[in-house]
C-alpha cells in the first residue's frame, strides 16, 4: 500500500487525526475513570506503568497520585520516566543529607545541653522544625 500517493480522504485520516491532534490529553480523566471502573469490577489491582514518556505523562502520574493509584516507574526507559527517574534520585540525595544534618545538629544540641534525647521540650525541639 502505497500511503504517499493517496490523499488523507482515501487514508481515511480525514479531518478525524485533526480533531484527536487538538484533544491531545483529554483523555487521561477518561482512561483512569475506565481504569478504575474494570479493576473494580474483575477485583484486580490498578498500577499506572511509567515506561519512557512524554508531555503528558505528568499529567497521568498526578492523576494517579490523585486517584490513589500506585505508580511503578520504570527507570532508564528513556523520555519522561528516565527524567523522573533522576530528579528522584537527586531529591532522595537531598533530603537525605537534610536528615542528615538536622540529626547531627539534634545530638549537638544534646550534648550542649547535657540531656538524653528524650529530655527536649517542645520550644526546644522547635528550633529544628523550620
Amino acid at each position: 500500500l502505497d500511503v504517499k500517493s493517496r490523499s488523507s480522504n482515501e487514508n481515511g485520516v480525514d479531518g478525524m487525526h485533526d480533531k484527536f491532534e487538538s484533544r491531545w490529553g483529554q483523555e487521561i480523566d477518561f482512561r483512569f475513570e475506565l481504569e478504575k471502573k474494570y479493576c473494580r469490577r474483575h477485583n484486580v489491582p490498578r498500577v499506572l506503568l511509567v515506561v519512557g514518556g512524554g508531555p503528558n505523562s505528568l499529567s497521568c502520574i498526578l492523576s494517579a497520585i490523585q486517584n490513589q493509584c500506585p505508580i511503578l516507574l520504570v527507570r532508564q526507559s528513556g523520555g519522561f520516566a528516565s527524567v523522573l527517574g533522576r530528579f528522584l534520585d537527586e531529591f532522595y540525595e537531598k533530603y537525605r543529607q537534610f536528615l542528615k544534618e538536622r540529626e547531627e545538629a539534634y545530638h549537638q544540641f544534646c550534648q550542649e545541653k547535657g540531656t538524653a534525647d528524650e529530655e527536649w521540650t517542645w520550644s526546644e525541639l522547635s528550633r529544628f522544625a523550620s
